[in-house]
């Protein structure tokens, strides 16, 4: 039996056929308020960016004070929204402002959403991909501003912070290799 035989296995009824042995499973789906609540945000923000800028920038700035006062895994789109919506609403000093207080807060962020379990090199693999990513978003803001100075400046850095991020995702990658080697040789041993 292959390693993902006993899916094909599934009945209709919570248990799991895994040759001999029937496990019985349940599922349960709960929503988190406040993240359903940044979702909206997120939704109507995109529904007002048509033709009301100043309530596009509320909702995502509502949104960025929830994800701040309730940490979680969030997709770093999320934080970027707001100053490239500021941007786009004629806010652009503001939008770098924001820009600068996410690049200030990356390294406790990324430290704080990471596994326990994460390795040194993982978190400063995901460090770095925050750092090219914003520094990528504060170069496109820059170059609609007609900034080709900032824009070229900012564009730098993230092809920097991108070169670092393809080193670490290499030894990143060799590491969750090993782990998996690691673990199929308990399996084996162990059979």
């Amino acid at each position: 039996m292959g390693l993902f035989d006993w899916l094909k296995k599934k009945n209709n009824k919570n248990t799991i056929n895994c040759g001999s042995v029937t496990l019985s499973y349940s599922i349960e789906v709960t929503k988190n308020p406040v993240q359903e609540k940044i979702a909206a945000l997120h939704r109507e923000a995109t529904t007002h960016k048509v033709s009301n800028w100043p309530a596009a920038v509320a909702c995502l700035q509502e949104a960025a004070d929830l994800m701040r006062q309730h940490p979680s895994d969030y997709v770093l789109d999320r934080w970027t929204r707001l100053p490239v919506f500021m941007q786009q609403a004629g806010q652009f000093d503001e939008a770098m402002q924001e820009f600068e207080r996410l690049l200030s807060e990356v390294e406790e962020r990324v430290r704080q959403e990471s596994p326990d379990r994460a390795s040194p090199a993982w978190i400063e693999y995901q460090i770095n991909r925050n750092y090219q990513t914003i520094y990528d978003k504060m170069r496109m803001v820059c170059k609609r501003q007609k900034r080709s100075d900032d824009a070229a400046k900012y564009g730098q850095l993230s092809i920097e912070y991108g070169e670092r991020t393809e080193e670490l995702r290499v030894i990143v990658d060799a590491e969750r290799k090993a782990e998996r080697r690691a673990y199929q040789e308990k399996i084996a041993g162990s059979r």
